[in-house]
């Protein structure tokens, strides 16, 4: 269970620092 959030939470850091990069792109 534990090693699941942890995916999770580095699937999101991953998502997030994409989404922030393309915002840059667009800025």
């Amino acid at each position: 269970m534990i090693s699941f959030l942890c995916i999770l939470l580095q699937r999101i850091q991953l998502i997030m620092g994409i989404l922030s990069s393309a915002v840059l792109m667009k800025l």
